[in-house]
């Protein structure tokens, strides 16, 4: 979420932060803060949906290209099948965003947001990984790579991705070592680690994906269908889920369990109910 003003932040520790995270927010039914600038950044935002709206801002970028490569005559109307990538391709892929991401961050550390339009909410640090990940999305499709990807090089690296995730659980994220941003050693060794531990577990997850829990079944049909609404709905209903778990003596780890169960259960029986309402399939 963007960083609140400084008389914000402080309101924000008086108040009621539950209070606070619905109303102000979301529908701007709290107290106008002193200091609101009106419909201009910092104050217009869209809080904690940010993910939603970079992605529905890609997605505009995706039509506008696609319509202007058709009006130039310049798309084939058959799709060339290219090679699948190999370890090769995937290890140049990593290095090129490590490298990109580093550079970023030079001038942009984590958790700087910035304005673009004066609405849409980026935070630039990780914006390299999202861009080549969505493209990636696009690429992978039309050329049918989740199917004909090898099996055996994404179990590789899956693995790596797996001891690279048992590594930061030994470490922690806020290791010395690790830095946010800057022209340092820290900054360029955390945005290596993050590049190749997203391209890993990418590639791993979606391999594991394919082998073990593709299926047929109603079940696995639906929960496919389902699953970008999911995406969209799943925020407010975890959020509601973490305040009912607040103060009732659980662990972290505890009430992450209990969390992610119920907030995943909850978000994809909310997403096959919202479907099947009128026109929304088609949104959905």
């Amino acid at each position: 979420m963007p960083p609140r003003r400084r008389g914000q932040r402080h309101r924000l520790v008086r108040d009621d932060p539950r209070r606070r995270y619905f109303t102000d927010v979301y529908l701007g039914l709290g107290d106008k803060p002193a200091d609101w600038t009106g419909l201009s950044w910092p104050d217009l935002h869209f809080g904690h949906l940010w993910f939603i709206q970079n992605l529905l801002a890609y997605s505009a970028l995706y039509v506008l290209f696609r319509q202007a490569a058709r009006l130039l005559r310049r798309r084939d109307s058959r799709t060339r099948i290219r090679q699948v990538p190999g370890h090769s391709a995937l290890l140049l892929l990593a290095t090129a965003l490590a490298a990109a991401t580093f550079l970023i961050r030079i001038k942009y550390p984590l958790d700087t947001w910035i304005p673009v339009l004066d609405f849409l909410q980026v935070e630039p640090a990780r914006l390299p990984q999202y861009a080549t990940f969505f493209t990636l999305g696009v690429v992978v499709h039309r050329h049918g790579w989740l199917r004909r990807f090898d099996a055996r090089t994404g179990w590789i690296w899956l693995t790596a991705g797996l001891l690279g995730v048992a590594l930061l659980f030994a470490v922690g994220a806020d290791a010395p070592a690790f830095g946010p941003g800057g022209f340092n050693a820290a900054s360029a060794l955390w945005a290596t680690y993050e590049g190749f531990l997203c391209v890993a577990l990418s590639v791993g997850l979606l391999t594991q994906f394919r082998e073990t829990l593709t299926g047929t079944n109603r079940l696995t049909r639906e929960l496919s269908a389902d699953s970008y609404s999911v995406y969209i709905l799943h925020l407010p209903i975890v959020v509601a889920v973490q305040f009912f778990l607040a103060d009732r003596g659980l662990t972290a780890a505890g009430a992450w369990l209990i969390a992610s169960a119920a907030g995943v259960s909850a978000a994809f029986v909310a997403a096959a109910g919202l479907r099947r309402l009128p026109g929304a399939a088609r949104i959905l």
